[in-house]
């Protein structure tokens, strides 16, 4: 008995260990002040760099990726129908994922590169609407609602 007993409660312990380890997840989405493709991905760009990110843009023009170590913030333009995606993946407990997504979709509504320092934007105090997955927001990319949520979902 002992010897199934011990190896059972370490991989239990195990177990239980690997929730304080894992990375959050983020995501959100925000209608643009205008519809200019090259706009929101010069934005978006400056923003992403804004939070500490090392930016790149697709080849395709539609997506702006963010690297910084492990962690990743993409933003996918569509401004055909005038809407940003922004998603989150932060592995450090120090950070927070749905920080990072507010700052920059914030941005994003303004227009312009969040303000450097001091809290990464959260609040949603500049700006209209919030945020919500793509389609629990009240709808996918085809139908944009023009009421929005209350800032970044986090996973």
């Amino acid at each position: 008995m002992p010897r199934i007993l011990i190896p059972a409660i370490a991989m239990g312990l195990a177990l239980l260990s690997l929730p304080a380890a894992a990375a959050t997840v983020s995501t959100a989405w925000a209608r643009l002040p205008s519809n200019n493709q090259e706009d929101c991905l010069a934005t978006a760009s400056r923003a992403v760099e804004g939070v500490g990110f090392r930016a790149s843009i697709s080849q395709d023009r539609q997506t702006v990726f963010g690297w910084r170590g492990e962690e990743a913030l993409t933003v996918r333009c569509i401004s055909g129908h005038g809407v940003a995606v922004v998603f989150s993946w932060v592995s450090d407990q120090s950070n927070d994922s749905s920080q990072l997504v507010e700052a920059v979709t914030q941005a994003l509504r303004r227009g312009a590169a969040p303000p450097t320092g001091g809290n990464l934007g959260g609040g949603g105090t500049f700006g209209s609407g919030g945020g919500g997955t793509l389609g629990g927001g009240g709808g996918g990319f085809g139908q944009v609602p023009g009421g929005f949520g209350g800032g970044p979902v986090k996973r």
